[in-house]
């Protein structure tokens, strides 16, 4: 039987055709096998060690002048990042005997809330009220003199209720007031805060809490202008009863 050239090229290519086929299926098998072997099954925003990305991260050692630009040049969610990421390195003591340091590159964004507020409260631009919120709660973490000092500060200038909150808590774990300075402070912002209508009850609560813990300490110096303004927060009538009742508390053991 004879073909002619068209029905030989017809046939060439049906031919070619399969043998195409044939050696696609096979690479592709090979690949499936290669990748399968290879590569362990992650899921997303994790890395082959079966870590997240932030996990590694925050497991590695990050220079402190490397999270000095970060914190200050970074976008909100990075600042936080690098304030996450220098606790872990501060709980690991791979920071050990460099307080000032830290202390220098947290200040700038706690020094926001104080030095460069204006008539909006919200208009603290890249240094919003969580990050200062953050910072300050790692100069508590940090528990230095001037740590102590710039918390102070942030008690009595910061607009936000809830960074000075975290600030007051600061002051608490601190515990050091040797002069009346710290309580003082606090004194003044907790007379403050109950002239305001509301008072907010978070501040007022850790301001208490924090005269507590500081007057607990027989070194320290508590005056009698503390004792006046918890008799004062005690009688408040625009003040929770919880707030009331733990000025009393706190009065009773002075």
């Amino acid at each position: 039987m004879k073909y002619t050239v068209t029905q030989r090229s017809i046939f060439r290519s049906v031919v070619l055709f399969f043998l195409l086929i044939t050696a696609y299926s096979f690479l592709e098998a090979q690949s499936y096998t290669y990748d399968a072997s290879r590569q362990p099954e992650t899921q997303p925003g994790e890395s082959v060690t079966g870590k997240s990305i932030e996990e590694l991260y925050l497991s590695s050692t990050v220079s402190l002048d490397a999270l000095g630009i970060q914190l200050e040049g970074g976008t909100p969610d990075q600042k936080m990042l690098a304030m996450a990421t220098l606790e872990n390195q501060m709980e690991r003591n791979i920071e050990e005997g460099k307080e000032d340091d830290i202390y220098n590159i947290l200040v700038p964004i706690v020094e926001k809330g104080v030095l460069d507020v204006t008539g909006n409260e919200n208009s603290i631009e890249g240094y919003n009220a969580v990050a200062r919120k953050e910072a300050v709660r790692l100069l508590g973490v940090l528990g230095t003199t001037t740590a102590r000092d710039q918390l102070v500060l942030t008690v009595k200038y910061d607009p936000d209720p809830m960074v000075r909150a975290q600030a007051l808590f600061g002051l608490g774990k601190i515990g050091t007031d040797d002069n009346g300075d710290v309580t003082r402070a606090i004194a003044k912002m907790l007379f403050k805060e109950t002239l305001r209508r509301p008072p907010s009850e978070n501040a007022v609560y850790a301001g208490i809490l924090a005269i507590e813990q500081i007057s607990a300490d027989p070194l320290n110096t508590v005056d009698d202008y503390v004792r006046e303004v918890l008799v004062d927060i005690a009688a408040c009538g625009s003040c929770v009863r919880l707030l009331r009742n733990n000025a009393l508390r706190v009065l009773s053991k002075m």
